[in-house]
């Protein structure tokens, strides 16, 4: 090959490996488009770690009620037992 030889020189711009043509990114609208499928995916399907994370929350929440439910209804026994409301039998402590 001389140095005026130009013609029988391929360039290698937008090739890949093995001289392989780069397959490029979708255009813009399309992007849009599967953007679009996507986000409707996402909508249908839950995601495990934020249902896991809502259940976690939600027995917190269950078991502090419980807590201030039993504690109030301990209250209550013994503001009627010392007030003499009702009439606490079986409870004599």
């Amino acid at each position: 090959m001389g140095v005026l030889d130009f013609n029988k020189v391929k360039a290698s711009v937008g090739k890949g490996r093995e001289g392989k043509s780069t397959k490029h990114f979708a255009t813009e609208k399309q992007r849009e488009q599967l953007n679009g499928k996507y986000k409707i995916v996402r909508s249908v399907i839950l995601n495990p770690i934020k249902v896991l994370t809502r259940i976690r929350h939600c027995s917190y929440h269950v078991a502090f009620l419980w807590g201030n439910l039993l504690v109030l209804s301990l209250v209550f026994l013994w503001l009627s037992k010392e007030l003499g409301y009702m009439d606490c039998q079986g409870l004599e402590t």
